[in-house]
């Protein structure tokens, strides 16, 4: 829809960006490194790690900006996190502590793999612009239900300055778009391309938390079977 593509085109323009700035921070630290080869200095590694996990996240914005095709299947949120959590750690860099909270035994959502890849990196980056000196990320996950389904919940805690505003947390919507923050925009739009839904919500005593909810795989399932085994229009 309209909205999508806007977070599309948004996406589109800082994956450029990122790949511009990681050339030239690579181009940098390999000269950097020619003045003294035979000097391995730990910043420098550091800086090395820095930039290839940019890298990587410029390359899933790149992919979820194009017109790569929607493959939803059953994921594991929790071994994808495990999987991922050396990743996602260099992208924090050492002036932020990565922790990960899972709920075990979280049942599988129902997302395209790359997409769910992206969704996750979008959340830790927005986490990260919140904290530009540093601080605690926490990638949680866990169940909710209301009325209308049951979702699998991950939450992810900063502890930036507060943006998200009131008593509890506010769902994002497609007049939000322009207010957001390039990656909060992008994780709004994979969300609502898997079904589900982003809420923000800010701690006056400092930090936020954004949740992004998706559908569990088992209830997508079986809500396409009783379509499919409805009544018979015959009958």
């Amino acid at each position: 829809d309209r909205a999508t593509e806007a977070a599309r085109a948004l996406v589109r323009s800082a994956a450029a960006t990122l790949d511009h700035a990681v050339s030239s921070a690579a181009a940098q630290a390999d000269a950097l490194a020619a003045t003294a080869p035979e000097v391995q200095h730990p910043a420098l590694e550091a800086l090395r790690g820095a930039i290839n996990a940019v890298g990587e996240t410029a390359s899933r914005l790149a992919a979820f900006a194009g017109a790569k095709a929607f493959e939803p299947r059953a994921v594991d949120l929790d071994g994808y996190l495990r999987a991922s959590r050396e990743r996602l750690g260099r992208r924090c860099g050492p002036d932020v502590t990565l922790e990960l909270l899972l709920d075990e035994g979280l049942p599988p959502v129902w997302a395209d793999p790359e997409g769910l890849g992206a969704l996750v990196d979008f959340l830790v980056e927005n986490g990260l612009a919140a904290m530009p000196s540093g601080g605690h990320l926490v990638l949680e996950t866990g169940r909710e239900a209301d009325p209308e389904a049951e979702w699998v919940v991950l939450a992810v805690h900063d502890t930036g300055t507060p943006v998200g505003g009131g008593p509890g947390p506010r769902p994002v919507g497609p007049d939000d778009i322009g207010s957001l923050s390039l990656p909060l925009a992008a994780a709004w739009g994979l969300a609502r391309q898997h079904g589900g839904r982003i809420t923000i919500q800010g701690d006056p005593h400092g930090g936020n938390t954004v949740r992004a909810s998706l559908r569990p795989a088992v209830e997508v399932l079986r809500g396409d079977r009783e379509r499919d085994s409805g009544p018979d229009p015959n009958d």
